[in-house]
C-alpha cells in the first residue's frame, strides 16, 4: 500500500548561519538568497513535481495506491505536533509554521 499524503516535500533544502550571512556583503547575499529562490521554483517544483507523477505512476503499477486520502484526518492528527512545536520555539517557529501553511495555500 501507499498514499499519497504531499505533507513531506523536502527535495531542495538550502540553509545559512545567519551570523555568517550578515557578514558578507550584500551582493553576495542577495545572490545566495535569489539563486536559492531560483533552485526551489526550478528544482523543487517544475522539475521534481513532473518527477513525483512519473514516480508515483510507476509505483501504482506495483502496490496498490491511495491518492486521495482523508488529509482532514491527518492533520488533526499532526495538530498537536505542531503545537509542541510552536510551544518549543516561541513566535519564531509559530511564524515558520503560518509561512508553511502559506505557502501550501498559494
Amino acid at each position: 500500500f501507499a498514499t499519497k499524503t504531499d505533507h513531506i516535500f523536502s527535495e531542495v533544502s538550502m540553509m545559512a548561519s545567519a551570523k555568517r550571512m550578515a557578514t558578507l556583503p550584500a551582493n553576495v547575499q542577495k545572490a545566495i538568497r535569489d539563486n536559492a529562490v531560483q533552485a526551489v521554483q526550478t528544482e523543487m517544483w517544475t522539475v521534481n513535481i513532473k518527477e513525483q507523477k512519473d514516480a508515483w505512476a510507476d509505483l501504482a503499477r506495483r502496490v496498490k495506491v491511495f491518492e486521495a486520502p482523508d488529509i482532514a484526518s491527518f492533520r488533526n492528527k499532526m495538530g498537536p505536533v505542531l503545537t509542541n512545536f510552536i510551544g518549543k520555539t516561541g513566535a519564531r517557529g509559530k511564524a515558520f509554521v503560518e509561512a508553511v501553511q502559506a505557502a501550501v495555500k498559494a
